[in-house]
């Protein structure tokens, strides 16, 4: 893991990217299936 969290390499943003817009997508999933289910 990088010590200094600013200095942030293209490696470690084409990992830490796709992890990101993974949960974004997964709660964005959630929300609507609660939203269908309870309305």
């Amino acid at each position: 893991m990088a010590s200094d969290v600013t200095s942030l390499s293209p490696i470690d943003i084409l990992f830490i990217y796709p992890i990101i817009l993974f949960i974004s997508l997964f709660f964005y999933g959630l929300l609507n299936v609660k939203s269908l289910t309870f309305s």
